[in-house]
């Protein structure tokens, strides 16, 4: 037969593995107790509790449904005798994995009853978290975690409704203040169109709500001829609003205006 427990000291033996496994399968546990003692004589290496305990992964590929059972009944007893602690390093949930992934839930939940009813170590029994402090019954703390649970789902949904309701309220305002703005744009640009190309720079320079970009640059197509013809003090305002212009027509405005007005 193959070894069971891969990486483990040469002196352990599957033998040793099985009379676990044979002591976890008896209602009264018998043996356990002789067991432990011969094998806390061990080096840490060689301590066969040790191995069985934190290399359940590995060790349960090789082991039915059956036997991982009493493996995890023998973990449980040990700590219900008090015979190790290992506290939150308990193996017993990495076989409880091991059942779950299998598909044996009853068998699992049997077993996590079991723990509730006997563990000593919070860790097995699942005393240690909130539902375990509170719950007097293993049925009981699966019905506080289950609420607990649609309680969260709720206020996780909510929680994404009000974020879509808060969002579509910002697409809302958006488009109130676009539409808002365009409406007022288009009545300037009506009241406009029978300026003169000064009053219509004049009014852009004087526009102290809107920088020059809130208007078409078309508005200001003007040749260089005009441009020279305007007065410096108008056209030096507009290159000021114009300092950080964006990409595009109004930046290759503002570049043309500087060597207009500053030839070589």
């Amino acid at each position: 037969m193959s070894r069971l427990l891969k990486g483990s000291a040469e002196n352990l033996s599957d033998k040793r593995v099985m009379e676990f496994i044979d002591i976890g399968s008896k209602d009264d546990f018998a043996g356990l107790e002789e067991w432990m003692t011969i094998d806390q004589d061990k080096h840490t290496e060689e301590n066969c509790f040790v191995q069985i305990n934190w290399q359940g992964l590995t060790l349960a590929e090789k082991l039915n449904n059956e036997q991982i059972s009493s493996i995890v009944r023998a973990l449980i007893a040990v700590d219900m005798k008090g015979l190790e602690r290992t506290g939150s390093t308990t193996g017993v949930h990495r076989y409880l994995q091991v059942l779950h992934s299998r598909g044996e839930w009853i068998r699992a939940s049997k077993l996590r009853e079991f723990a509730f009813d006997n563990a000593k170590n919070g860790y097995i029994s699942l005393r240690s978290g909130a539902f375990g402090k509170e719950a007097k019954s293993y049925a009981e703390y699966c019905r506080l975690r289950s609420e607990f649970n649609v309680s969260q789902e709720k206020s996780h949904k909510e929680l994404l409704a009000r974020k879509r309701e808060a969002s579509l309220a910002r697409l809302e305002l958006q488009r109130f203040r676009q539409n808002e703005r365009s409406t007022k744009r288009n009545a300037i640009l009506v009241q406009m169109a029978s300026f003169s190309p000064i009053e219509k720079l004049s009014a852009i320079v004087l526009d102290n709500e809107h920088l020059p970009y809130f208007y078409p640059v078309n508005l200001v197509a003007f040749s260089d001829k005009n441009w020279l013809s305007f007065p410096t003090e108008t056209t030096t305002k507009l290159l000021e609003k114009l300092r950080h212009p964006p990409r595009g027509p109004w930046r290759s405005l503002a570049k043309r205006l500087h060597k207009l007005m500053n030839p070589a």
